[in-house]
């Protein structure tokens, strides 16, 4: 289950189908938005295939987070819904996703249950009710978009929506 990726158990394994761009959405608690500074992704242990025997290594993604309602955002921190304070912040009811960082061919999650943080540049003011880890090209083998993770912490500010 997705669920567990947030668990601090030990060795938990999640993994999509091989689908291009597959991805895994994490939704903020109802009612809350956070600003992220940084996150950390845990590998798993690579979800071997029964017939090559080899780990499949993430390599190529993007972080993105889906931007809270520019009229939320006044009243939980961000800057007042209206004119160029609105389009600064985002959409007016969610909109489309926004890309947090990009990753091509990182080699940061390199073994069995490996982990690696990387810090956000957030402008202040940008909040989001969802985050996404979305597979941008082949994994390690480059056989296919098989999205395996273990785990995914998020760092940073969360607030109360109105």
């Amino acid at each position: 289950l997705a669920s567990s990726l947030l668990s601090r158990r030990a060795h938990n394994r999640f993994h999509t189908k091989d689908e291009r761009n597959a991805w895994v959405r994490i939704d903020i608690l109802k009612g809350y938005a956070v600003r992220p500074q940084a996150y950390t992704l845990v590998h798993g242990d690579g979800w071997q295939s029964l017939s090559l025997r080899t780990p499949r290594r993430l390599r190529s993604w993007r972080f993105e987070g889906m931007p809270a309602p520019a009229s939320m955002l006044a009243s939980a921190g961000g800057p007042p819904a209206g004119g160029a304070a609105r389009a600064a912040a985002g959409a007016e009811e969610g909109g489309d996703w926004v890309s947090l960082r990009c990753h091509t061919k990182d080699k940061g999650l390199n073994g069995a249950w490996s982990s690696a943080t990387w810090p956000l540049q957030v402008p202040e003011g940008r909040m989001f009710t969802s985050l996404r880890v979305i597979i941008t090209d082949l994994n390690s083998l480059g056989l296919d978009y098989e999205l395996t993770l273990g785990g995914v912490e998020v760092y940073g500010d969360l607030f109360k929506l109105p």
